[in-house]
């Protein structure tokens, strides 16, 4: 049997290590750093990083690094309000993770890909919403039309009698084949949810209510990526200029069979405008996203580089060729996409509305007092922007969140800031109403991230790295990288060190371009003469110029001994090299002398010149702030770590 008092003093000991790491490590100046700060920190980059120091190697280091943070922060720069702003939008970044709901995300995701991975073929009936915004007429219209369907009547026929479907003149309803994310969420569902053959219940989306039918689900196509030409033939164009655009179609088929390039023809014969440019390319297809005869011939091509027979569409006559077919991936490969589609879809919406029904239940959400729309006296000035909430004598609390007060004053605030300038198409207590709501979520999701940082450790460090990276680069800039840009502060540094930044090895040539080429003669004897190398280039070419009647110009550069470019002037004992141009001119390369350490000049090591000053600034101001503030470290708290670690 265990002895009791055996059990108690590891019980002691075990909360005596937890405590410890979670005691300060060191302090500057009496500020705090927490042990559980600099573990999570170091493993982190061990982690990620490979990283090699020891323990107390990186922790003088961190120890540095907070210097530097801590100077920021008694110089006030993280109360700049261009710092604010910034680091308010990197948290918001950071937040997004943690302020949804894991379990519905992973749902939508899962569904997505489900989806993507068939096409359902069907047809709709739109029963469009008032502008009065009354729901009840428009969705008993809808029964009733699916009542007649039920009851016999085909559904093209009732679609063309009831359907406010702009297009429902020329297809009866019909949409033909898509798939995930090609039409609004809700109408997505009902197609995917409905059995083949049967008509869903009517379903509400920003449109109005819509009945679906369901006639078909394959397995998907993918997509494709195409290229046409065409020449243009409308409907209404007369059967000799049909005749005409289909012999022009015709020619150019055998022309791209006798080997022409497909992009080039488009772009000098194609009659499509948009795509002509692009050599004829059409973006991405999927199924039901352009007309039918397109489509069809598409997806028909056997595979990428095929060229179809022409063919005609209401638009002329075409060629098609088949670019890339892509089809869906695994899950893992295609969820990047299918989040980043997620976010920009209405189905985000469902996770968000989950993840608020769950914060209301952590923080005890309760609704105190129904919304009375007469308390908040909002009328149509609301569609003007011009509405100003007025006194109001009593202020009841509408609900409360964690114990805390939110209240009709607070919500008049919020519609004020948020009126519906300009916009008609609702009532001014649908407006209301709906503004409460985004109020009253926009309240809980504030106070949610109000508490990231104590609820996901993670996230705080996150946090508090992004925070102190910027601050080290304000302060680090401010107090180095800037002044290492002053041009005096530059130049004193070069005088005090120009014997640190040479050359090795070089050699230093000349080059002199004749305009007459008959003027070589002279030229080659000007500078086969003794102490040739040691004049001045400058009094050579002035020279040359001014006894052989002729334009010449010059250059000076000095490179590595065993440059190509050098290699025929090295190859003569003479070190002069000859070439004749185009223009009938001679260019004469001559090598002058080789040298090596030549001190270079400020402009030539300005590069290392700066990052050096940045070395010696960064020297300098590590030691001011070495200086002016202490730093403790909590030893006991050290070595718990270095136990823990290992």
């Amino acid at each position: 049997m265990i002895n009791k008092t055996l059990l108690a003093l590891l019980a002691a000991l075990t909360l005596g290590c937890y405590s410890l790491s979670a005691q300060p490590l060191f302090s500057i100046d009496g500020q705090p750093v927490m042990a559980d700060e600099f573990k999570a920190i170091y493993q982190k980059n061990t982690n990620e990083q490979g990283l090699k120091e020891t323990i107390d190697d990186y922790l003088k280091l961190y120890i540095t690094f907070k210097l530097k943070v801590h100077e920021a922060k008694m110089l006030k720069l993280d109360t700049a309000q261009a710092f604010r702003i910034e680091y308010a939008g990197y948290a918001k970044q950071l937040a997004q993770p943690y302020m949804s709901d894991v379990s519905v995300n992973q749902a939508l995701i899962d569904e997505a890909y489900d989806r993507m991975c068939k096409e359902v073929n069907a047809s709709h009936i739109l029963i469009n919403i008032g502008a009065n915004g009354d729901t009840v007429r428009p969705y008993q219209q809808a029964m009733e039309a699916r009542r007649r369907i039920l009851s016999g009547e085909a559904f093209e026929k009732v679609a063309l009698e009831t359907s406010n479907d702009p297009s429902v003149s020329r297809n009866s309803g019909r949409l033909g084949y898509f798939s995930a994310f090609q039409m609004v969420y809700p109408f997505e569902c009902a197609a995917y949810n409905t059995p083949v053959g049967q008509v869903s219940m009517p379903v509400r989306t920003q449109f109005g209510y819509h009945l679906v039918k369901v006639h078909d689900v394959r397995p998907t196509r993918g997509r494709v990526k195409t290229a046409h030409i065409m020449i243009k033939a409308p409907q209404n164009a007369t059967p000799q200029a049909i005749e005409a655009a289909r012999r022009r179609i015709v020619d150019i088929h055998e022309q791209l069979l006798s080997g022409a390039d497909f992009a080039e023809l488009a772009r000098t014969v194609s009659e499509d405008e948009g795509t002509a440019k692009n050599g004829g390319e059409f973006p991405w297809i999927s199924s039901g996203q352009i007309i039918p005869q397109i489509e069809q011939v598409a997806f028909a091509l056997p595979s990428p580089g095929s060229i179809s027979g022409p063919f005609q569409t209401p638009f002329g006559w075409h060629v098609l060729k088949l670019i890339d077919r892509q089809v869906p991936g695994s899950k893992a490969a295609e969820t990047p996409e299918i989040k980043a589609k997620i976010a920009r879809d209405s189905r985000a919406r469902k996770s968000h509305d989950s993840f608020i029904a769950k914060l209301k239940n952590q923080y005890n959400f309760s609704e105190r007092k129904p919304l009375n729309l007469s308390d908040l006296r909002v009328d149509t000035n609301i569609f003007k922007g011009t509405w100003t909430p007025p006194q109001y004598t009593a202020n009841p609390t509408l609900f409360k969140l964690d114990n805390r007060d939110y209240t009709l004053a607070q919500l008049a605030a919020y519609i004020a800031k948020h009126q519906a300038n300009g916009q008609r198409n609702i009532s001014v207590k649908r407006f209301v109403r709906e503004s409460y709501q985004n109020w009253t979520n926009q309240e809980i999701m504030a106070y949610e991230e109000q508490h990231l940082e104590e609820k996901y450790p993670a996230y705080k460090h996150l946090a508090r790295e992004y925070y102190e990276g910027m601050l080290l680069f304000e302060v680090s800039n401010l107090m180095v990288w800037a002044r290492s840009n002053d041009s005096t502060l530059l130049a004193n540094f070069y005088q005090r060190n120009s014997n640190r930044y040479t050359w090795g090895e070089r050699t230093h040539y000349a080059t002199y371009t004749l305009a007459d080429a008959s003027k070589a003669p002279k030229m080659r004897k000007l500078l086969s003469a003794k102490k040739s190398t040691q004049r001045n280039p400058s009094d050579i070419a002035a020279e040359a110029q001014r006894k052989f009647k002729t334009t010449c110009t010059h250059t000076q550069g000095a490179i590595a001994p065993n440059a190509p470019e050098l290699a025929e002037a090295r190859a003569n004992a003479t070190g002069i090299a000859e070439t004749t141009n185009p223009d009938g001119s001679i260019t004469f390369t001559h090598i002058l002398r080789t040298t090596n350490g030549d001190v270079k000049t400020l402009a030539e090591c300005r590069g290392e010149l700066t990052a050096d000053l940045q070395q010696e600034l960064e020297e300098q101001w590590l030691a001011q702030l070495r200086q002016k503030y202490s730093v403790e470290i909590n030893q006991q708290t050290l070595q718990t770590i270095k136990a823990e670690l290992k």
